[in-house]
């Protein structure tokens, strides 16, 4: 989202704040349920006006007050022989003109309710259609695109500060766009939508890190491979083998088969058709970058 779009939005939700709380404030807020000229009910006048102003004493009169007319006659007319203008107006204005006071705090709560309930609704519906130049949508996008990276794997190929990448993960896990799946000490993140099954997002986030997938690939080209021939053709230690293998052994991706005093190292058939489907639906998207590039 950019920053005008941020403050596009933060200005409508102000003034939806607006439009919800100052006419339910008053209507809440008003004496005894009354506003003056709106609701007003005289036979529960609320707190009576005795003011001492200027030595004068100010009170509420109590005796009907008869009304002095000039010389015109007052003539009273239907609501059908007046102007269509100032009958509309009085049919809107009349539908409005009391409110019991009983029934203001009643109107007020739902009034509340209802405002807060769209401005919720519009919150999320506007973060659901973002642009398609908006950071979050190209997070959003790259993750499909690279499903299985860290968050600073992440934060790397996009030149984005962590703080920021991560305000923006947690607003897709929020809106369940994606998810997270720990492996190893990181947090790896997938899209929500491509039904990545657990083995699968293994081996994504093995082959996301360039030392761990060169490692599964010699597995893959080599099934039957020892320990110390993983050694030699990888020019890493035993003891680093160990550590692979026990981390690939805890997902179960390899089986062992003894022959003499060494073991021998094979992917399981699942595992290997996992890759290749991984390794396909990537191919796709490596044509259309490169052609992209051209």
């Amino acid at each position: 989202m950019t920053k005008q779009e941020r403050y596009t939005d933060i200005g409508i939700i102000v003034i939806l704040l607006l439009i919800v709380f100052v006419p339910t404030t008053i209507l809440f807020f008003a004496d005894g349920g009354q506003i003056r000229g709106f609701n007003e009910d005289q036979n529960n006048p609320g707190n009576p006006l005795n003011t001492d102003i200027g030595g004068y004493i100010f009170v509420p009169v109590e005796e009907d007050i008869v009304p002095i007319y000039d010389d015109h006659e007052i003539v009273q007319i239907e609501l059908w022989q007046m102007p269509v203008r100032d009958a509309l107006l009085m049919i809107v204005v009349s539908s409005f003109a009391y409110i019991p006071p009983s029934v203001s705090k009643i109107i007020s709560f739902i009034y509340l309710t209802s405002g807060l309930a769209f401005i919720i609704l519009y919150y999320k519906i506007s973060g659901k259609k973002r642009s398609p130049d908006s950071r979050r949508e190209k997070i959003y996008q790259y993750i499909c695109e690279n499903p299985g990276k860290s968050q600073q794997q992440i934060a790397d190929a996009m030149q984005i500060s962590r703080g920021s990448l991560k305000y923006h993960l947690n607003r897709l896990q929020d809106s369940d766009e994606i998810h997270q799946k720990i492996h190893g000490e990181y947090p790896r993140y997938f899209p929500s939508h491509k039904g990545i099954s657990d083995k699968e997002k293994v081996l994504l986030s093995l082959i996301s890190e360039e030392k761990d997938h060169l490692f599964y690939q010699t597995l893959l080209n080599h099934p039957g491979i020892t320990r110390k021939e993983l050694a030699t053709t990888l020019e890493i230690s035993e003891a680093t083998v160990s550590w692979h293998l026990s981390r690939l052994d805890n997902y179960e991706l390899f089986t062992t088969e003894k022959s003499g005093r060494e073991l021998h190292y094979t992917l399981t058939p699942e595992t290997v058709a996992a890759y290749h489907k991984i390794v396909l639906e990537k191919l796709p998207d490596q044509d259309a970058t490169q052609k992209n590039k051209e």
